[in-house]
């Protein structure tokens, strides 16, 4: 939220932006969401391919983003790995904002989609 995320998301989703997947490696992981970080899934794809820590390691980076005493600790491994797999230093330092933003905000993708459909029962 603290980024405006999810309206960043629509209007892409409108095309009133292009989506922005900060590099070719994420596309992937961003294209559902047209380039926008919103899933507690994404935010740990996005750790295991700058890092190749794999998915387990990367949920412990999430859940600790929240934690601003652990923040440069994940910062520090973080740019060491993704440098040592070829990202650039200006994708590395887009991601980390992103990233290190997520703590205030984000769900798992399921409990989106259980909220959206609750929500569109209550509204029908």
């Amino acid at each position: 939220m603290q980024a405006n995320m999810p309206l960043q998301c629509l209007k892409a989703r409108h095309g009133e932006v292009a989506p922005d997947h900060m590099h070719p490696r994420f596309t992937p992981i961003l294209a559902e969401t047209n380039g926008v970080v919103v899933f507690h899934e994404q935010v740990m794809r996005l750790f295991d391919e700058l890092t190749g820590c794999g998915m387990g390691k990367a949920d412990v980076f999430r859940r600790h983003l929240g934690k601003s005493g652990d923040l440069a600790e994940i910062e520090v491994y973080v740019r060491q790995q993704a440098a040592t797999r070829g990202f650039p230093a200006p994708v590395v330092d887009r991601a980390w904002k992103v990233l290190s933003g997520f703590g205030s905000f984000g769900f798992a993708k399921a409990h989106g989609a259980a909220f959206a459909r609750t929500r569109t029962r209550a509204l029908g």
